[in-house]
């Protein structure tokens, strides 16, 4: 249990003990709130507060928690990295790139196949709107999402459906399910050309995901650390001209990449 755990911790003399998981699935605070090392921080997994007094640090950055906001937010104390706080390692095969990036498949295609790979939850009703505005201003264009629920058929029709509210027929929306291995997962980013994110929580591994793939990722910020992580990766790569700060920015930006 978290009791004998921190005993553990406390007998091994750890100075700093870090967290990843927050409220997370499967996390341990029980071990945290014992306050079994002297200095606790949180990182990464879990993109709030952790609300446990006995946490003294949370590392971030100053797009995804700008010094503008404050600290009142948070009971830790914000150590905000000079650039983004994440870091991402793709996977590989024998030492070498798993996965090749193909061209464009506008360019096969004829017409330009936007995308987003994040959890269905995530996908919201205004999010899915503004993406159906965004493929009608796009004549032809297409539309892929891959995640786990699309293994199950009352999934995919639920999605369609959706889409077909909005003026949007299934014959633009390909659905993915997923594929046995990273490497695979990471070729499906082969059949689209610019990837459109969510709000308000940004994906985060697949952000990664796309641009290390060479696909294009249009974010929206907002006014929580959930929101802006998109926005700090592409400032720490040097593309902030694909941060949106209003949902209009973010159909300007969307269309005028498929130009």
């Amino acid at each position: 249990g978290g009791g004998k755990v921190a005993e553990m911790i406390r007998e091994d003399g750890i100075d700093i003990l870090v967290e990843l998981g927050g409220h997370t699935a499967g996390n341990r605070m029980d071990v945290v709130v014992r306050k079994p090392a002297p200095i606790q921080v949180t990182m990464i997994g879990y993109p709030n507060t952790t609300g446990v007094e006995e946490v003294d640090y949370r590392i971030t950055d100053g797009v995804a928690d700008p010094t503008a906001w404050g600290e009142e937010r948070y009971v830790e104390k914000l150590l905000r990295l000079s650039n983004c706080f994440l870091c991402y390692t793709p996977p590989r095969c024998g030492g070498e790139r798993g996965v090749g990036v193909g061209k464009a498949p506008c360019e096969t295609n004829g017409y330009v196949t936007f995308g987003s790979f994040n959890n269905l939850a995530k996908v919201n009703g205004e999010v899915l709107e503004v993406w159906a505005r965004v493929l009608q201003a796009v004549p032809n264009s297409r539309f892929v999402l891959k995640c786990k629920p699309f293994v199950n058929k009352k999934s995919r029709e639920k999605i369609l459906q959706d889409f077909k509210k909005l003026g949007i027929s299934s014959s633009r929306i390909t659905l993915l399910k997923l594929v046995p291995s990273n490497l695979e997962h990471l070729s499906s980013y082969n059949c689209m050309d610019i990837s459109l994110d969510c709000w308000p929580y940004a994906g985060t591994t697949t952000t990664c995901e796309s641009l290390y793939m060479g696909v294009p990722v249009v974010t929206l910020r907002g006014n929580t650390h959930a929101q802006n992580v998109g926005a700090s990766i592409l400032s720490s790569i040097g593309h902030p001209e694909f941060i949106a700060r209003s949902i209009n920015e973010y159909l300007e930006i969307a269309v005028g990449l498929a130009k």
